[in-house]
């Protein structure tokens, strides 16, 4: 356990090679079928690791609180597998609900943002239905862009990703700013294990963007911006603010850039570019808060 004392591995180099190597198993085992739509659970597992690494093993039977992410980021996982693999969750991509998977995804989708809200709280107050408005538009909001009937984007994994990643990396920047070494951590090392998995969808196109991912990577962020804003409410503004790296993908529509858009890798980039500008904007507004005496 010595080697996981040293940062640069446990917070960066373990959960990208975690959520990079258990993915390229779970596509293989799964072959052409469900292997493609739960490979993205080794954001999840990568995650989860890194959470007991920081609060240690959950409790059994587990208990609500603030530091309860490893449990609420293992019932995302079982809940985003099982569906991927039994649901058929591609015919709600888009967006759409097609049926009852349809239905059935984005009331599973609902359900989690209003759980996670609810269990780490430690409580069913009024922020719970605020925090699942939230995260429904968030997820609605990727799926609406890259759904499976949207120009170049068709079913294309990697651009949601690179949105996610870089939220990440902005949680952990304005983690950083209020000192909050733990979300911090957590922060940093999803945003590894996204990128991990954004490696092996780079190579692999037919990976999905289902249930799986949406609640590892997604639902990390969502965890970790209840448990910030919750212990330093003053970081309300600065999540609020990462919110507009979800309209980076509006650098490689322009005219200018379409010869870099139309590449997977450049789109990739671009949207990393793109959210660059929130993340200084919530750093600022972090330090701001911090600075105003936010404690």
């Amino acid at each position: 356990m010595e080697l996981f004392d040293n940062p640069a591995i446990r917070i960066f180099a373990g959960p990208l090679l975690s959520a990079l190597g258990l993915g390229l198993v779970l596509r293989l085992a799964g072959g052409a079928g469900s292997g493609r739509r739960i490979a993205g659970a080794g954001i999840g597992l990568a995650f989860a690791w890194s959470a007991a690494m920081v609060f240690g093993a959950p409790a059994i039977p587990p208990v609500p609180g603030p530091d309860a992410l490893v449990s609420a980021a293992a019932a995302g996982l079982i809940v985003g597998v099982v569906f991927d693999v039994y649901g058929t969750g591609e015919n709600a991509g888009g967006g759409r609900l097609a049926g009852w998977p349809g239905w059935l995804e984005w009331g599973l989708i609902l359900a989690f943002g209003a759980g996670c809200a609810a269990w780490l709280l430690d409580g069913f107050g009024a922020e719970v239905p605020v925090v699942m408005a939230l995260w429904g538009l968030t997820v609605y909001r990727l799926r609406r862009v890259f759904g499976r009937d949207v120009d170049v984007l068709a079913g294309d994994a990697l651009a949601p990703l690179a949105m996610l990643m870089m939220a990440a990396a902005g949680l952990g920047l304005i983690a950083a700013a209020a000192n909050l070494e733990s979300s911090r951590d957590l922060a940093l090392a999803l945003a590894a294990a996204i990128a991990g998995f954004a490696m092996l969808s780079l190579f692999d196109r037919s990976l999905r963007f289902g249930l799986t991912p949406v609640l590892g990577a997604g639902g990390g962020i969502l965890m970790i911006s209840v448990r910030m804003t919750d212990a330093a409410p003053f970081l309300i503004s600065a999540v609020a603010i990462l919110g507009f790296i979800l309209f980076a993908d509006s650098l490689f529509r322009q005219p200018a850039l379409a010869r870099i858009g139309a590449f997977r890798w450049g789109r990739f980039g671009l949207i990393a570019l793109g959210g660059t500008v929130p993340i200084a904007l919530a750093a600022a507004a972090a330090l701001i808060g911090a600075g105003f005496g936010g404690y």
